[in-house]
């Protein structure tokens, strides 16, 4: 194939420091409503996503949240 001069590498992360892992962590289906009894995650034992929420500073990270209807 000829050279476009065309690149796939991204740009570096403004905030992430060089030479670090990163994870993408899709919950597709995951939800947090109001809490009450109807609410399946609310009324149900989540110890591995209080760890999680408990462990990592979420102001690091953008986060996308979409409540769209598909």
């Amino acid at each position: 194939m000829g050279s476009t001069g065309f690149s796939w590498k991204l740009a570096d992360h403004p905030k992430l420091p060089k030479g670090k892992l990163v994870a993408m962590i899709v919950l597709d289906g995951w939800g947090e409503a109001s809490p009450d009894k109807y609410n399946c995650i609310h009324v149900s034992e989540t110890p591995t996503m209080v760890s999680l929420k408990n462990l990592i500073d979420l102001s690091l990270f953008d986060v996308y949240i979409s409540n769209e209807l598909c």
